[in-house]
């Protein structure tokens, strides 16, 4: 919806012939199921590009509980950082320091 019929076609064509794939074939869900690192996942809840149940498929389909979903409220596709802020950037921290400890137990939040 955010980009016109031409355009779209021509960037899936010239992403087939330089990389050899359509852009269309490309699906999250499927990538995601297939991680076996920890994963924390930050969206934003006014993104008009992937919506809000859709990175939450994203993240049902990680395997395992090492796993974050964080909801960054006010922020669309390109400001989530920069919205989410000092909280945001304190629960990536400790999502980190948490991944980094083997016997730290397993862990699963959301929002």
């Amino acid at each position: 919806p955010f980009c016109c019929p031409p355009a779209a076609l021509s960037v899936s064509c010239g992403t087939r012939v330089r990389a050899g794939f359509w852009p269309a074939d490309v699906r999250p869900v499927d990538a995601a199921a297939k991680l076996n690192i920890p994963v924390f996942i930050a969206h934003g809840d006014e993104d008009p590009y992937i919506r809000i149940d859709q990175a939450r498929d994203i993240f049902a389909a990680v395997p395992g509980t090492r796993k974050t979903f964080r909801v960054v409220k006010g922020a669309d596709h390109n400001k989530v950082l920069s919205v989410g802020s000092h909280e945001l950037y304190a629960d990536i921290c400790q999502f980190f320091l948490d991944a980094v400890h083997d016997d730290h137990p397993a862990f699963e939040r959301t929002e």
